[in-house]
Formats: C-alpha cells, structure tokens, sequence
C-alpha cells in the first residue's frame, strides 16, 4: 500500500510554522534575452517568488544599463534600483566586462550567516574573477582588467653554467695524439657561463594559455679555461691553441685565459601556462637561431695586464639551440642544447654545447 509520510510531515510542519523553512529548497528559473550583449539568468532560492512585472521591469534596466556601460566605457554609470521584493534584502553586486560582454552576478543574503542565492549571467568563456576577502571586485575594478589580450611582452635575463661535448679522435691507425688542440682546452666548469638578455612577444592561441612566441636575444658564452697558459692562435686556418712556457718574471705569468662568444638571436617556440594572469606553473619548448657578433680571447697577467684579440677564432658564425623552460611560481629554470657546431665546417675538433641555469624575469604584461 503507497504511504504518505513525506506529505504528511511536509503538512505537520506547515501546520507548525515551518514552510518558509522547506520553501528554502525550492529553485525557479527565469530567463530573459534582450541583446545580444546580455544575457541574464535568476535562480531564486530562500525567497519567495518575485512577481513576474517586477522581474520583466528589472530585466529590462539590467539590459540598458549593460548596454550603457559597453558604450560608454570610462563613465562611472549606476546600476539600476532593485525590485522592492528583495530590497530590503542583504545584497551584493558584481559585475564583469569581457569581449564586449557583461556578466553580472546578485547574491542575495536572506540574513547574515545564511545560505546565497545567486543571479548570474553566463555567455561563453566568460572568466569568473578571483574573490578577494570572500567578495568578487566591483565593476570599476573589472573593466576591461580580464580581457585576453592577443599579444603579451616577456623580458628576461637568464645566468647558467656552460658545458662543451666533443667528438673523440677518429682513429688512423696511429697513436691518437695526447692532447687534442683543435678542441676547446679543458674548461673551467664554475666559472664557463652562459649569459642571456631576451624579449619575447607572446601570440594568444587558445584562452590566454597557450601562446605563440618569438622574439629577440643577446647571448655571450663565456669559456674559462682551466689552465691559464692556454694561449689562442688568432688569424689560423683552423682552430688551434698551445700552451705557453713559464715567464722569466712571475708577474707576467696569467691568472685568467678565456674565449667569450656573442650571439644575437632569434628565439621561437610554444608556451603553455595553467593560468591567463598571474600564472603559477608555466612552460615552454622552442629553438633559438643566433649569428656570431663579437669575439675575443682574453688574457689577464698576475701584475693586471690585460691582452685581448678580436678574431672569430675559427667559431661558427650561425648557431642553433633547442631550449626549454619551465616556471614554478616564482623560480624558472632554462635548459640549451647545441644542434650546431660549435666550430666552422672542418675548422675544429666538432663539438657541442649546452647550458643550464635559472632566468630572472619581468612579469609577463
């Protein structure tokens, strides 16, 4: 036999005061679509129902007042009185403008404590603001401040150690030479650095998270070479170094031999981020052209000369690096790879480098 206990109970409470209670769960919907720039959706919860004349009158100065706003974006305009049915109510506005759209969102508090319910207006990939101090920014804040922007600017100075990786001997036959002088001379590992300058420009692919970027470099590979005696041989038909004897006086003797390289470049690659603004994870992979600008080896004596040569000492004049990034936060490190030699075609022992270290950055605008 079919029971009536829940229309029972729902009438003994009804009987004791208690409907507003249950009315509380209750959820209508009204819709109405008045431009094309508007579109407004009111759930109604812990309230009794708005008359339709009152709801179809806001509706309407909701539309003309969103409409006002697109066109008449640096002018502080009102928004409209609220129907006399929640007036009296605790009520929170807010509102947002994106893509020439506006979202509005009403919370309505019954009393302070309880449950809200909310009018809002959906209308694509509209970005729902970040709350501050458990309240959503006001209009004035909102304008125009979460609009994807279709291009970004990115500057960035990056620092990291340089490595060299170099092809072995071929052998002929013969006794392999003790020591190769047609490769770079055994480097100094702390203090070989690579030395970036870069500004990108990001391109928006999708919603702001994915982007488009290239831009320009300025790089300077810093060799330091373990033994100071290293002494390069500048105007050579290939690369070659020998290491010099002993001066007669100890202060003509070097504290400091090293080649330093200056590339400008062309960086290209794709980049993701979990956020459009203010992201805390961030990515990229790419590859970066560079043309030789500037080179010379360095010598500095005991007693603070300083001899330099201007030559390309035989380094590739072109330079090709696969590179990769990744941002926690505020930390980002970087990663290059050389996929060109270091050396002219046939002007040196064929030999590779590759970086790593940490970028210190502006923030993306």
């Amino acid at each position: 036999m079919k029971t009536y206990t829940k229309e029972i109970l729902i009438l003994l409470l009804g009987l004791f005061g208690a409907m507003p209670i249950l009315k509380g769960q209750i959820v209508t919907m009204s819709t109405k679509r008045s431009s094309p720039n508007v579109k407004i959706v009111i759930h109604e919860n812990y309230l009794h129902k708005i008359p339709q004349n009152e709801l179809d009158k806001y509706f309407d100065s909701l539309t003309q007042w969103a409409d006002s706003g697109l066109k008449n974006t640096n002018t502080n305009i009102p928004l409209p009185s609220l129907p006399p049915s929640i007036k009296d109510m605790d009520v929170d506005i807010n509102t947002e403008k994106l893509n020439d759209v506006i979202s509005i969102e009403i919370t309505v508090n019954k009393t302070s404590g309880e449950n809200r319910i909310k009018f809002k207006s959906i209308e694509n990939d509209t970005l729902v603001p970040e709350k501050l101090h458990g309240k959503y920014p006001r209009l004035a804040k909102l304008r125009n401040r979460y609009k994807i922007k279709k291009v970004v600017t990115y500057s960035h100075f990056d620092l990291g150690f340089l490595q060299v990786r170099s092809q072995k001997p071929i052998p002929n036959g013969t006794a392999p030479p003790a020591v190769d002088y047609h490769q770079l001379p055994e480097l100094d590992n702390f203090r070989t650095l690579q030395i970036g300058f870069e500004k990108d420009w990001g391109y928006n692919i999708a919603k702001g998270k994915l982007r488009f970027w290239f831009g320009i470099s300025y790089n300077i590979q810093n060799y330091r070479f373990r033994d100071n005696r290293v002494r390069l041989k500048h105007n050579a038909t290939q690369f070659e170094y020998e290491i010099a004897p002993a001066a007669a006086n100890p202060n003509d003797n070097a504290d400091k031999s090293k080649i330093v390289t200056n590339y400008l470049g062309i960086p290209i690659s794709i980049g993701y981020q979990n956020k459009p603004r203010n992201p805390t994870f961030s990515a990229k992979l790419g590859i970066q052209g560079g043309y030789l600008v500037r080179c010379h080896s360095k010598v500095r004596t005991l007693d603070g000369e300083k001899i330099k040569y201007f030559d390309d000492f035989n380094m590739n004049d072109f330079a090709l690096h696969q590179f990769a990034s990744i941002k926690m936060k505020n930390v980002e490190f970087y990663a290059k790879y050389g996929m060109s030699d270091i050396f002219k075609p046939h002007q040196g022992t064929p030999s590779r480098n590759f970086a790593f270290g940490i970028i210190l950055a502006t923030a993306i605008d």
